[in-house]
This record gives C-alpha cells, structure tokens and sequence, in this order.
C-alpha cells in the first residue's frame, strides 16, 4: 500500500506533467478516429458531404458533362451539315445566274446579227436557217439548264432526307 500512496503523492503532485500528454493523445484520437473531413457538396453548394459522398458526385457530374458534350457534337455536326447544304445551293445559284446572263447575252447578240442582216437586205435561206438552228440551240440550252437545276434541287432534297422530292 506504501508503493500506491507514493504513485498517488507523485501522481498529485506532477498532475500537469501527465495531464498534458493524456489531454494531447486524447485530442489526437478524436480528430483522427471521431472526426471526419467535409467539402462543400458539387451539386449543393449549402450543404457539406464526405469523401465518399464527394466521389459520388463528381462520378455523376463528370458523367452528365460527357452527356452534353456528346450533345453538342451532335448539335455541331448537324450545324456543319446544314452549312455545307447552303454553300452548295449557292454555289448552284451563281452558276444558274452565270448561264441564264451568258444565254442572254447569247440571244441578244444572235437576235442583232439577224436585225443587221434583215436591215441590210442580206437575207439567205441560209441565214435564216443558220439562225433559226442557233436560237434552237440556244432554246435546247436553257431547256437543258433547267432540268438541270431541276434535278440538282431534288438531289439535294434527297440527300437533306426530307422527303419532299417531286
């Protein structure tokens, strides 16, 4: 009984000396085994989440941005389509313009020929015939043209998918 009077008497009298290290191991503990760490949660900024609960969250996040991203590709490739689409319905639309003036212009210079030789007196059978074989050509031309750009519009509606071809 002697020993635990004296462990007792040590014990009171250097009370800080092992408080100290017992109040330090104890608070170590606590923080490592009782306490866990929080962030602030990606889909709910007010409320705070565990590791685990953050993994969770960012798996889903990272999986509904690969979703719209995978969205928008689509949007982009579709966009590019209809762009394609319209730089050949202009390019086609010049290239009608083009003809239409130089078969005009055509016309106009066939159509003058024939006035100079009619007021010049100079009408052959052969001219007219050479003239007449001219404006039919030129006819077959803008027939030809037309079909054509007929042709390319049903294509082109065709290959849009919409169906409407006639």
């Amino acid at each position: 009984m002697n020993c635990l009077t004296g462990l007792l008497k040590s014990l009171d009298h250097n009370r800080g000396a092992y408080i100290g290290p017992l109040i330090a191991v104890l608070l170590i503990i606590f923080v490592t085994v009782g306490c866990v760490s929080n962030t602030p949660s990606l889909m709910d900024p007010g409320h705070m989440v565990s590791r685990e609960g953050f993994d969770r969250e960012v798996i889903f996040v990272e999986g509904e941005m690969a979703a719209e991203r995978s969205q928008l590709e689509a949007n982009m490739a579709t966009y590019n389509l209809r762009l394609e689409t319209l730089h050949r319905q202009i390019e086609t639309g010049y290239t009608t313009l083009e003809e239409k003036d130089l078969r005009a212009a055509k016309f106009i210079e066939v159509s003058g020929a024939l006035a100079t030789t009619i007021a010049t007196g100079g009408i052959t059978a052969s001219g007219v015939i050479a003239s007449l074989l001219t404006l039919g050509s030129v006819g077959y031309g803008v027939g030809k043209g037309y079909d054509n750009r007929r042709k390319d519009v049903v294509i082109t509606e065709l290959k849009a998918g919409n169906g409407n071809a006639t």
